[in-house]
């Protein structure tokens, strides 16, 4: 069996659309919005069909989906009645296209944007500002959340209750309703900060990068009390992304030193031997069933790891533009039927990484938002002949 396609030709199989047309995932990769100009297609990845499709009055230039793709906000430019420029938001159930809520504008600094799990909450940032907005009833539910320093990201809790900012070399929770602070948790140096909650909303981990070459570290922290849990996650260099194991009981670290690291959240001891890059690693996820790592390294690759042992399951899988993202998709039961009839156990990980059981996202260099480059679809997967983790090396 041929394992060395193109996407090019998996989505010719598959019947998707070409991949020239920027694509934007939902977090379990199970759900992808398809946009052309003024045009949308939600697509199911495991199935490989149209869920639903409709056309907005003005070019999209954003789609935000929640967790499990089942809604979705788009957002697009529109110059108001005053003359002022503003970024538009209108929030839509992606199986039917129908529009919840009318659309509600918001200004043009706050160009970033992150839905919460349930797609009733939209936070977006840009400058020394963020703001919360209801979705459903399109309107925001506080005052602006004010800050010193440029705001770099923002992340809902798993239930909406919490927003927290990242700006400067912290991280601030905010009550979602009220706008109200709830605490700031700081790392003492670095100059930019990730954050990202556990499953069940109970921990936070943050990371923090900057340009010099010093080392850098992650920090777990208890959300309630704002303290944090365990040793702090040490690296050589910048910590640019941290996440946790489904069961959050551990957490992997993706570093400018060339590694990516999994910790035990309670002790902030470290679970196995550093995965080691030949660049700078970008990010590293969890499969769903906590048994696999996908990372991401500045060379133009991605490679999945086995949790338990380290050892990588596959090569580096080269991509011919740089790779920014990689996430499991959730469907084990359809995945596994899918492995055992396409490509039995000897081929479980390439498949798992041709567009199958990992979704790769690209980025745009100009507004960094999280899509697929026309050029970046057009590679060749490595083959792999095996899953013994020597000839993975």
């Amino acid at each position: 069996m041929n394992l060395g396609l193109t996407l090019e030709r998996i989505y010719s199989d598959n019947n998707w659309a070409p991949p020239s047309l920027h694509r934007f995932f939902s977090a379990n990769g199970n759900r992808f919005a398809l946009v052309n100009q003024n045009k949308v297609q939600v697509w199911d990845t495991l199935s490989n069909s149209i869920r639903s499709q409709f056309t907005n009055r003005n070019p999209v230039v954003e789609v935000n989906l929640n967790r499990d793709g089942s809604r979705l906000v788009a957002l697009f430019n529109e110059t108001l009645p005053s003359g002022d420029f503003a970024r538009v938001a209108q929030l839509s159930d992606s199986t039917s296209g129908k529009a919840l809520g009318q659309p509600f504008a918001y200004p043009d600094p706050m160009k970033k944007s992150v839905l919460s799990d349930n797609g009733s909450y939209l936070g977006t940032f840009g400058g020394k500002i963020a703001q919360i907005w209801d979705t459903i009833n399109s309107k925001p539910l506080s005052s602006p959340l004010e800050h010193s320093n440029d705001v770099s990201g923002a992340v809902f809790s798993p239930d909406g209750s919490t927003i927290v900012t990242t700006s400067g070399t912290s991280a601030y929770l905010w009550d979602t309703i009220t706008g109200r602070p709830i605490r700031v948790l700081s790392h003492k140096k670095g100059a930019k900060v990730h954050a990202a909650f556990s499953p069940d909303g109970r921990h936070l981990v943050t990371s923090c990068t900057d340009q010099s070459l010093n080392g850098l570290e992650a920090q777990i922290w208890d959300v309630q009390t704002g303290q944090p849990i365990g040793l702090p996650l040490k690296h050589r260099d910048g910590v640019l992304h941290a996440s946790f194991s489904p069961d959050g009981q551990l957490v992997v670290t993706a570093s400018e030193d060339r590694t990516a690291q999994i910790w035990v959240v309670a002790t902030g001891k470290r679970h196995g031997p550093p995965l080691w890059h030949k660049d700078e690693v970008r990010e590293a996820y969890f499969s769903q069933d906590g048994r696999r790592i996908v990372t991401v390294c500045r060379d133009r690759t991605a490679r999945v790891w086995d949790t338990e042992t380290s050892e990588p399951l596959t090569p580096p899988l080269k991509h011919l533009e740089a790779v920014w993202h990689a996430g499991f998709l959730s469907d084990g039961d359809h995945l596994d039927h899918h492995i055992r009839k396409h490509t039995r156990a000897a081929h479980r990980e390439v498949q798992l990484l041709a567009g199958r059981n990992v979704v790769a996202h690209f980025v745009d260099r100009v507004d960094e938002h999280r899509v697929a480059c026309p050029t970046a679809c057009a590679h060749r997967w490595t083959p792999i002949r095996t899953r013994d983790p020597a000839a993975a090396r």
